[in-house]
């Protein structure tokens, strides 16, 4: 079985650069602490910022050659979640570091994943990088996972070609039990007007058609590009089980505490009993959440 998630982005300009080296991989991409063999995934217009999980709190387009929290469109976050009945753990997120709307670049909240890198983020500065993740069952055996991040043009569900994000997760299991509710997707907290404080409140982020879109506010100087995540499975678009718009710069702590909550809600319950089905449009510091029910 395989899933898999890809984000969009639009509009913006393209720039010529020379691919990063392994031994810079933090520069522009702050490393996502305690997963630090952070990386960049390049092309020639754009630069996504991945660790071992798949999971992003930092994409330039077009790409710059040091951290700029102006010109970046995920300090917020993007990472995935999976779960089925009985899975150890406290959380449901395969990264164990998200930014939660700091806009620091530096995952300031720690989830408590307990899934562990089996072969490190390869192919940084290039623009296809890939991993290899697991998590132990007690029964023996393992779940693995494998992801492939790929930056530049895709074909899009469509049959379309397009430029943005293609993210694909191979899920195998490898132990003798049947995983049962078993369930997948993904959180897209995406700034397009840059991830500043001012500039991450003017996105408005709104589910339709088994799409999140998020898109900025073009009459400002700091508008980059709008965005849109959906996902698919064995490269076919599904809707969703369940979805929410939930804003990420609420009075919690850490500010995006909502939106992970309800994703963490899923150790005990399908989608359905955790999301809202929320559509919006609500402009702000929001999130996009998608979760899918695949059953066993």
């Amino acid at each position: 079985m395989s899933f898999a998630k890809f984000a969009l982005a639009l509009g913006f300009a393209l720039a010529t650069i020379s691919a990063a080296h392994a031994d810079t991989i933090t520069n522009p991409c702050r490393a996502l602490n305690p997963s630090r063999d952070v990386g960049p995934a390049v092309s020639v217009s754009e630069q996504y910022c991945t660790d071992s999980y798949g999971a992003s709190n930092s994409w330039y387009i077009p790409p710059v050659a040091s951290p700029d929290i102006t010109r970046d469109l995920l300090s917020g976050d993007d990472a995935a979640f999976l779960r089925w009945d009985g899975m150890p753990g406290t959380t449901t997120f395969l990264t164990p570091g998200l930014d939660a709307g700091t806009l620091s670049g530096v995952p300031g909240y720690q989830t408590g994943s307990n899934w562990q890198v089996v072969t490190p983020l390869s192919g940084v500065g290039t623009d296809t990088t890939t991993s290899t993740i697991k998590l132990d069952l007690g029964s023996g055996g393992s779940i693995d996972v494998i992801i492939r991040t790929h930056v530049g043009q895709y074909v899009d569900q469509n049959g379309k070609l397009q430029q943005g994000v293609d993210q694909h997760y191979a899920i195998t299991n490898n132990t003798t039990q049947a995983l049962t509710n078993l369930s997948f997707g993904d959180l897209f907290n995406f700034h397009p007007n840059g991830s500043t404080p001012a500039g991450s409140v003017l996105g408005t982020t709104e589910y339709a058609g088994g799409v999140i879109h998020t898109n900025g506010d073009t009459s400002q100087p700091s508008f980059l590009t709008d965005g849109l995540m959906y996902l698919t499975l064995n490269n076919a678009m599904v809707d969703p089980t369940a979805w929410d718009v939930i804003k990420y710069d609420s009075n919690n702590t850490p500010p995006g505490l909502a939106a992970i909550n309800e994703v963490n809600c899923l150790l005990t319950g399908l989608p359905g009993n955790c999301f809202h089905d929320v559509s919006g449009p609500i402009t702000g510091d929001v999130a996009g959440l998608l979760a899918y029910d695949a059953g066993t």
